[in-house]
């Protein structure tokens, strides 16, 4: 494939893969709406005029992808469309949640998977479809977890990243963490306790998670995202009070305290975005 068609390419990553290695083209034709369609929630009352507004929610985001696959002849073509479709399921035939990351957004990932028909427009030596891509949580998230970032990471010039942001800490009795979430939205973090303490308080984003059970040279994972909190293997969420905070967007601290505290934490998360 030659530099000039490489050039149109909207998408730069389609689970892990680039749209030329499965011998394929995504046009700009490719629709990316600003936000989802909302999911509004209303109330009317009989003889009142308009409707009582509840707020609303965003519905999952369409992002079709218009693609022509390229050949040399009818024969490689069908051998592109079969790679094709066997890409977009998994080994049962199910449709698989993938990555998708755009050309012009590389820091950047929605997880998407086909809903819907997928028809082909087939010539000689051309493809054109629509593959009917949709992402069920309408987010993207940022790439790389934030303790992963590295002057390295090919990062837009326009994401608010501090690159000599701090992600690991010790202490040993009361401490607050700096913590940069630079993500426009509230982010669910990954914190990883290790080392040894009577009982353990960690305050952000207005909620308090306590574990009650002491532990000595340990590793207590806690995950804000799946809520749940484990020691190797073992589910312990029993020992605490079940309350999981968000991290704000910005600057903010986590507030850690509690019983003989020896302990190394470790902060991570993906950074979340509206658009």
């Amino acid at each position: 494939m030659n530099q000039a068609l490489q050039t149109v390419q909207v998408v730069e990553l389609l689970d892990g893969r680039t749209p030329a290695s499965l011998g394929m083209l995504t046009l700009r034709d490719s629709q990316r709406p600003v936000l989802p369609p909302t999911v509004d929630m209303t109330y009317t009352i009989p003889l009142w005029h308009g409707a009582l507004d509840a707020g609303a929610t965003l519905a999952p985001l369409p992002l079709p992808l218009e693609c022509v696959l390229i050949a040399k002849d009818s024969y490689e073509l069908q051998r592109r469309v079969s790679e094709l479709a066997a890409f977009l399921v998994d080994d049962e035939g199910r449709p698989r949640t993938m990555s998708l990351v755009y050309r012009n957004q590389p820091d950047r990932e929605y997880f998407v998977r086909v809903s819907g028909s997928l028809e082909i427009n087939r010539d000689v030596q051309f493809g054109t479809l629509t593959i009917p891509m949709v992402a069920f949580d309408p987010f993207p998230y940022s790439r790389w977890r934030s303790d992963e970032i590295t002057l390295d990471t090919p990062i837009t010039l326009d994401t608010p990243i501090s690159l000599d942001a701090a992600y690991n800490f010790n202490i040993s009795g009361f401490g607050l963490i700096d913590i940069d979430n630079f993500g426009n939205q509230r982010a669910k973090p990954i914190i990883t306790v290790s080392g040894s303490f009577t009982r353990l308080n960690l305050m952000f984003g207005g909620v308090t998670t306590i574990y009650y059970s002491p532990i000595a040279n340990q590793a207590l994972v806690i995950d804000y995202e799946r809520l749940r909190m484990t020691i190797g293997s073992q589910n312990v969420i029993r020992n605490s009070n079940g309350e999981f905070g968000t991290l704000p967007i910005g600057r903010s601290t986590i507030q850690v305290s509690g019983v003989d505290l020896n302990i190394d934490v470790k902060i991570s998360f993906k950074a979340k975005y509206a658009g």
